[in-house]
């Protein structure tokens, strides 16, 4: 556990699906290609798993499209 964090518990399709996408971003990434990791990566963890860092929360900043 990180910094003494709750441990979170989310639906395993969710999780596998993550984890999916985490794979698929690991067997495809070019460093050439110019492709942004950490975006590519930050997407798969909030869009699948909802999970945001706190930061946006408390700055109140929206990733609502």
């Amino acid at each position: 556990m990180l910094d003494n964090q709750p441990e979170t518990y989310v639906p395993a399709h969710l999780y596998f699906e993550a984890i999916d996408r985490l794979k698929k971003i690991a067997r495809n990434y070019e460093p050439d290609a110019h492709d942004d990791l950490q975006s590519m990566i930050i997407e798969a963890v909030s869009e699948t798993l909802n999970v945001w860092p706190d930061t946006v929360r408390e700055e109140g900043i929206s990733l609502a499209a």
